[in-house]
């Protein structure tokens, strides 16, 4: 999780990089290389960090989509996937508007987009330590919905966010989102290796490489939805397109900007935690064996 909040940094920086290099397109495009080779090495350090793994051959498993039929057998599993759609979509919304947000309504520095993620980024690593605390002392789901809530009120707060918006505002909502991103993103992904080893202890099988598969998907498509919802949001409200210029935007456009970073997202959240208020692990007895057959 602190490696994600790492690479929304480097994220966050971008607009200040563009900056230094000239702006337009050509110091997006630079910027865009710089990233891309950013990507590649991550990709290549994961590759490599995992040739050794041992490969452990087991029980004959089922091939194809045929495999994926578990997954949806998992109740516990399946509704934790759910509320991660409305989540990501939600803050895939949230990040794609957030540049708009700043530059047309708030009307602040682009580069202001980078001391934002930084100050959320403080607030996710700083808080992670209090997260796992507080998760030994009370149930995850129930954190995970209050973290869900909490982020839904803060990010709804941007509609109280207006042109000449305080910077020390705009950085503690930042840093304060942070923190509850923390929440969200460590009960989050502890709460399914928990659906995931109830399934084994029923089933004696290990199947985490259909599970991780599945998320994998589902979190990209989200990633990818959220934007393309914006995009439409925006062209349906009438934003125009600046390509680095100033354009002054209707005031039905900054309507669509508010609906992309302050609506949609925080109802998204809102509406993830009902999936999650029916989340429990089945007391089933375990499957008798010696030990579990290797994974998937």
């Amino acid at each position: 999780m602190a490696f994600v909040s790492i690479g929304g940094l480097i994220t966050g920086l971008a607009p200040q990089a563009v900056t230094m290099f000239g702006g337009g397109r050509a110091g997006f495009g630079l910027v865009g290389y710089i990233l891309a080779a950013v990507v590649v090495a991550a990709m290549l350090c994961a590759f490599y960090a995992a040739r050794r793994t041992r490969i452990v051959t087991g029980a004959p498993q089922q091939t194809g989509f045929k495999r994926f039929g578990v997954v949806f057998q998992n109740k516990p599993f399946m509704l934790i996937l759910l509320a991660k759609v409305f989540q990501l979509v939600g803050l895939a919304s949230l990040t794609a508007s957030i540049l708009f947000l700043m530059k047309n309504v708030l009307q602040t520095p682009e580069s202001s987009i980078g001391l934002y993620v930084t100050a959320s980024t403080i607030g996710t690593l700083g808080a992670m330590p209090i997260w796992v605390r507080i998760g030994k002392r009370f149930a995850k789901r129930d954190i995970f919905m209050v973290a869900c809530l909490l982020w839904s009120c803060l990010t709804a707060s941007w509609l109280l966010a207006g042109a000449g918006e305080p910077l020390h505002l705009i950085l503690l909502r930042g840093f304060v989102s942070g923190i509850f991103t923390g929440g969200l993103l460590l009960m989050g992904q502890s709460l399914m290796p928990d659906a995931i080893d109830a399934d084994c202890k029923r089933s004696g099988v290990r199947r985490e490489g259909v599970y991780a598969g599945a998320y994998s998907f589902v979190e990209k498509a989200s990633m990818a939805l959220g934007p393309l919802l914006v995009g439409l949001i925006l062209q349906s409200f009438g934003f125009q397109p600046s390509l680095g210029k100033d354009v002054a935007q209707s005031a039905e456009a900054i309507r669509g900007i508010y609906l992309g970073a302050a609506v949609m997202p925080p109802i998204l959240y809102v509406i993830s935690v009902i999936p999650l208020w029916f989340f429990k692990l089945d007391d089933e007895p375990a499957v008798p064996q010696a030990a579990p057959n290797p994974a998937e």
